[in-house]
């Protein structure tokens, strides 16, 4: 019972974090999201801090793993690289406000070494799926298409309140634009 209320509680924040930093929901919120007792929260998870430190730390893990996949294929096809970068973007689009929050604590603190070593994870898949893709590229044409390719799949913000009101089908165009990007590596 305890792992299932928990899991309905980090659903819950899940869901207010797709649009919102961690900042800017309430405890309240999230018992009323997760149809919980606001005392729930601190009994599971020591408050809103915990909660939100156990999801920032699964949202890294399902990133982690992510790249990992990528990472251990010897041999990678544009449609396998079309796959992971689709479900790359789709992680960062649902994770808004971690990122959001994640930004925020940048602004006021240093990258601690945890965060440099994701990063990095992620660069280090990037570049990995970019040369299977394209095994010619020099190492400078390599540089250019991984952070071409990477900052165009993470920015959440952007696609949430912009772009998605211009594109209708959201499903339809990130599978479009996916393409497109795969295809001029």
């Amino acid at each position: 019972m305890e792992e299932n209320m928990q899991e309905i509680i980090m659903n819950a924040t899940f869901l207010l974090l797709e649009k919102k930093d961690m900042n800017s929901i309430s405890v309240r919120e999230i018992a009323k999201q997760a149809n919980v007792n606001i005392a729930a929260i601190s009994y599971y998870f020591g408050g809103k801090s915990g909660l939100f430190s156990i999801m920032m730390e699964k949202y890294w893990q399902d990133i982690t793993l992510l790249c990992m996949e990528i990472i251990d294929k010897e041999i990678m096809s544009k449609e396998e690289a079309k796959d992971f970068c689709l479900r790359f973007m789709k992680k960062q689009m649902n994770s808004t406000g971690i990122l959001r929050s994640e930004q925020v604590m940048y602004q006021n603190y240093e990258i601690d070494l945890k965060t440099k070593e994701r990063i990095e994870l992620q660069f280090q898949a990037f570049t990995h799926l970019v040369g299977k893709c394209n095994p010619n590229c020099n190492d400078e044409s390599l540089k250019i298409k991984v952070i071409s390719l990477l900052s165009s799949l993470t920015h959440p913000a952007f696609w949430n309140e912009i772009a998605e009101k211009m594109v209708g089908d959201r499903e339809t165009f990130m599978l479009a634009y996916i393409t497109e990007l795969v295809e001029n590596l």
